[in-house]
């Protein structure tokens, strides 16, 4: 199976269906191959959601791929703590996240908060210490990574 034959048939398919391809790979383990494919969506996605998923790629992955490799699919979602892309922090509005700071904002470079804002240029986010909250707003360009975080 060659993987980049298929990418693009497969993010296209997924875009018709309403997700985004977020990682597509073959990975070899114990002398099975997976061919792994991870999606996203706006919004959360549960396991019958997945298998149907799984069901409609199985089906069209017999019509486009021609090689006679055998593989297990592997359809999984992004997950509850994804990574987000900074250009579209804006879909995540009021969803917790953690984010990770290049330069450090008052010598934290780590935070965990509900993100209130974005422009193109910075972000605002909330975070509680000793029950006071307390808005925080760095640059785009300085996160290091942001993704959804599960607050407990």
């Amino acid at each position: 199976m060659d993987i980049n034959s298929i990418r693009k048939p497969i993010r296209d398919k997924l875009i018709s269906l309403g997700y985004d391809l977020y990682d597509l790979k073959l990975v070899r383990d114990k002398g099975d191959i997976y061919l792994s494919i991870i999606v996203d969506k706006d919004g959360d996605m549960d396991l019958d959601e997945i298998t149907n998923l799984s069901n409609i790629l199985s089906s069209y992955l017999d019509e486009i791929d021609d090689s006679s490799t055998p593989y297990i699919l592997d359809v999984s979602s992004a997950g509850a703590e994804k990574i987000i892309s900074i250009d579209k922090l804006d879909k995540y509005i009021n969803r917790y996240i953690h984010i990770h700071l290049t330069n450090p904002i008052e010598g934290e470079n780590i935070y965990e908060g509900t993100l209130k804002s974005v422009t193109d240029s910075e972000i605002t986010f909330e975070i509680t210490k000793k029950t006071r909250t307390k808005s925080v707003t760095t640059q785009t360009n300085n996160i290091r990574q942001i993704r959804l975080a599960i607050k407990f």
